[in-house]
């Protein structure tokens, strides 16, 4: 590779620059003629990135690297550079034991137009010392979500603000349809069919799901509700969990030192047919206007190389590669130590990809049902018979538009 200084500019949402620096840190260090820096974007949509990079362009000045989380629309416009050339040539990869579907899940034919950079995955976190003063069991890591609710249910005391769950988004945005994955009734994240052509929202089967989690809020009230409890929501600045209030998190971040109370992990429960969690995708990918595209992809690769990945393992990060020192590695984690590393072991295995590369004009469709319904979920301000009514709408609707439209 050429050594001549280089200068590349990643385009991040505003809200990443923090947290990615460290991984520019790592790479300016191995690869010191290589400068990187962050372009940072206000907003949460793709769409903001991507006008960032019109104007850049216009100016003669292309970002060489972005975030393309909604993939669509980065392809629709013809802005990122085709990476199979570079992965053919990428002994980093090449020589790699690679997870499953990665390398898969941005390739459109034969053509590849980004890369997962790392994955997050979901477990619980348990307060142990609340389990221990409930006279509660630490559940193995084979548990159900029957146990799951048994649980909750024992340690919710609402007259102290003490709940069994705490009202995370993983919980109403993920978890819904990781029960129905674990089911059996879905094949994919957000009740997608296996090749993401179509939801499944509207099956007997994931609207008995949908009732699961609308009854923990409703019937088993182990769940805060943003209608009911809104002053307890007040009260508390962080999550209830943080606070000590709650008893089990959906989380997919280390454990933070300042937490004044004993803790463990466990994956995600076990359904009627498997044991499923997310691996929630940051993918990357290389503007077609760079200038510096091999110093761009050698980010990318860097990614999979054997010590960034034990750096994404100390971050929480599923490790994309696998590897026997990996394996042993979890062990060695200052964090996990005396914990129930198994379970974080175990979530790194049993994920399913965040299908994000979805039909963009059934993601148009479908989406704002799927989330809409997570907050009426929670919020408790509408009945789960008008969830169906507005899930048997949106079935109806979904007649007038083909699902099957290519990217």
């Amino acid at each position: 590779m050429n050594k001549e200084p280089v200068t590349l500019n990643v385009l991040l949402y505003d809200w990443m620059v923090d947290g990615f620096q460290k991984y520019l840190d790592k790479f300016n260090a191995k690869y010191p003629w290589i400068t990187i820096k962050s372009i940072p974007s206000v907003g949460r949509e793709d769409l903001k990135l991507i006008e960032w990079q019109e104007r850049l362009q216009e100016k003669g000045q292309s970002a060489d690297l972005a975030i393309t989380y909604e993939y669509y629309h980065w392809i629709e416009r013809g802005l990122l550079e085709d990476l199979t050339p570079y992965i053919k040539n990428d002994a980093t990869i090449n020589n790699a034991d690679i997870l499953e579907g990665n390398m898969e899940t941005f390739k459109i034919g034969e053509q590849t137009y980004a890369l997962p950079v790392f994955l997050d995955t979901y477990w619980f976190y348990v307060n142990t010392d609340l389990l221990k003063s409930l006279n509660l069991q630490m559940p193995s890591n084979d548990w159900t979500y029957d146990e799951l609710v048994e649980l909750a249910t024992k340690a919710t005391d609402r007259s102290i603000h003490q709940y069994g769950l705490d009202t995370s988004p993983p919980i109403t945005w993920y978890v819904k349809s990781l029960i129905s994955i674990a089911n059996g009734h879905a094949d994919q994240m957000f009740f997608m069919n296996k090749d993401l052509t179509e939801s499944v929202i509207d099956t007997p089967e994931v609207i008995a799901d949908l009732q699961w989690l609308y009854d923990l809020v409703n019937k088993h009230q182990v769940l805060v509700s943003d209608r009911v409890n809104d002053e307890i929501l007040r009260t508390y600045s962080q999550s209830l969990f943080f606070e000590g209030k709650a008893l089990l998190v959906v989380a997919e971040y280390p454990p933070d030192p300042i937490w004044k109370f004993n803790w463990d992990v466990l994956p995600m429960p076990r359904g009627t047919r498997k044991q499923a969690t997310m691996h929630q995708i940051t993918p990357m990918g290389i503007l077609e206007t760079s200038q510096y595209k091999e110093e761009a992809y050698n980010f990318i690769s860097f990614f999979y190389e054997l010590e960034t990945q034990k750096f994404l393992a100390d971050e929480a990060k599923v490790t994309m590669v696998r590897h026997p020192e990996l394996d042993h590695y979890y062990d060695e984690i200052s964090h996990w130590k005396g914990k129930n590393v198994e379970a974080i072991k175990l979530s790194n295995t049993i994920g399913y990809l965040d299908p994000i590369i979805m039909d963009p004009v059934f993601h148009k469709q479908y989406f704002p049902l799927y989330h809409d319904s997570s907050w009426k979920i929670n919020s408790g301000e509408i009945s789960f018979s008008e969830i169906t009514k507005e899930i048997d709408n949106w079935s109806i609707q979904k007649m007038k538009f083909n699902p099957k439209t290519s990217v």
